[in-house]
């Protein structure tokens, strides 16, 4: 299988298990539908099966994993998902075993992301659930079409040259958030540790040991997102009471 890529043109990378490759080559026709490059292991790799897995991985800028419990078994499929996690690889699950759960490596990996349920082919053509997808994997190419009213501000941005200028204000705090952001993805757990001290909240410096700044904000995404998840997490993984919770969810509002 002919791994060589144009470096310009951004591609998914699709991990998977080979008993969901049906629903995936549904998924890998979608996106290529949607003019979105596609990296697929159809043949099951043969020589060399590690060194083609690290090249698809390292030429991909966001990988998409098909969660189940034979995904979580096969080595091969740990192998590929810890190396994309190591890279730093957007991640995106979709979620192949309608009632699995994922946990052991699998969950501490996708855990805080948001997944979506693709158990059939028809699935996957629910275009709901495709706009959904696909706007996902779009932002984590970093390709993702704006919406109508975003392109007429994006034409000339930051001169506004709208009827209606916007308070300095707002630009001031849009910039200092974006600021704020970037710096916060680069922190190291020592760094994380040093905001929970900071703010009062060693109680969590145990079940937070080895998060970092991308994980950090991972977790304030999920507040966002999904947050009876964040709150059920707050609860059982970090084994915090009433008081830590709101404590916690407060500062990490204001983070960025």
């Amino acid at each position: 299988m002919d791994l060589l890529v144009d470096a310009k043109v951004k591609q998914v990378m699709i991990s998977y298990q080979w008993d969901s490759q049906q629903i995936m080559l549904e998924v890998k026709r979608k996106l290529e539908e949607n003019g979105i490059r596609v990296w697929m292991d159809v043949d099951k790799m043969e020589a060399d099966i590690l060194d083609s897995m690290a090249v698809a991985v390292e030429n991909s800028q966001a990988v998409v994993i098909a969660i189940s419990a034979k995904y979580k078994d096969s080595l091969y499929c740990r192998t590929e998902a810890k190396y994309a996690y190591k890279l730093r690889k957007p991640i995106i699950p979709i979620k192949v075993e309608k009632d699995y759960e994922a946990d052991g490596w699998l969950g501490a990996l996708v855990g805080t992301f948001k997944y979506y349920l693709v158990t059939c082919i028809a699935d996957i053509n629910n275009k709901h659930l495709l706009d959904g997808f696909l706007k996902g994997v779009r932002s984590s190419l970093g390709t993702e079409a704006p919406s109508s009213m975003e392109s007429v501000v994006q034409i000339k941005p930051r001169h506004f040259d709208l009827s209606v200028k916007p308070p300095e204000s707002n630009e001031v705090v849009e910039q200092v958030s974006v600021t704020r952001e970037s710096e916060l993805r680069t922190w190291t757990s020592d760094q994380v540790q040093s905001w929970l001290r900071d703010n009062s909240l060693e109680a969590i410096s145990d079940a937070m040991s080895d998060y970092d700044g991308e994980l950090l904000l991972e977790l304030k995404n999920m507040a966002t997102t999904a947050p009876e998840l964040f709150y059920q997490s707050l609860r059982q993984d970090f084994g915090l009471d009433l008081k830590l919770t709101l404590r916690f969810s407060k500062f990490l509002k204001v983070l960025c």
